[in-house]
């Protein structure tokens, strides 16, 4: 899954800028929030466009086989991604 950072603003410019202030933010945690949480995530800061993001990959992959287990590790993934996260997210600016 990807966590992206979006915001409104009125230009382009001003949502860039909001989003990777947002990102450097939370990024100041990054250790924090992996140990909390247990994941080892990927921390992605594009400086070409408006969106940078957290993934997180399972690190197996999937097939059609194990399709139903990937899909429940990844969703205890975001659940206790938010609730780590969430915290954080309260505080940015």
């Amino acid at each position: 899954f990807d966590l992206n950072f979006q915001a409104s603003g009125t230009s382009s410019e001003e949502k860039k800028e909001i989003n990777k202030r947002r990102f450097d933010q939370i990024f100041k945690h990054k250790s924090e929030i992996e140990a909390q949480s247990g994941l080892k995530l990927n921390w992605i800061r594009s400086e070409d466009t408006q969106i940078s993001w957290i993934q997180y990959k399972v690190q197996e992959g999937y097939s059609s086989e194990n399709l139903k287990e990937v899909r429940e590790k990844l969703i205890d993934a975001m659940i206790q991604l938010e609730k780590v996260m969430s915290k954080y997210v309260k505080k940015l600016e």
